[in-house]
């Protein structure tokens, strides 16, 4: 989970790394973890990589941590 996020390369180069962990252990949840922490390759544009998803943010939102916050929203539609 963390290999898609390159630690040497902090803002405002990329997005900032945390360490990203199994929401459970065990149990059905077992393997996964939340989509909001994660810079895996993701919607229409396909983006990966922490250095990537900064990038985007920047040009389709104008603010650098849009993306940065909140990965999961690449592949959200806006109503």
């Amino acid at each position: 989970f963390n290999g898609y996020c390159q630690s040497n390369l902090l803002p405002p180069d990329g997005c900032e790394c945390d360490d990203v962990y199994e929401v459970s252990s065990d149990g059905e949840m077992a393997g996964y973890v939340k989509a909001d922490k994660v810079y895996f390759g993701r919607g229409a544009i396909q983006l990966s990589w922490n250095y990537n998803y900064i990038k985007a943010s920047v040009a389709l939102t104008g603010h650098s941590q849009t993306f940065c916050q909140r990965p999961d929203w690449v592949a959200t539609k806006e109503e």
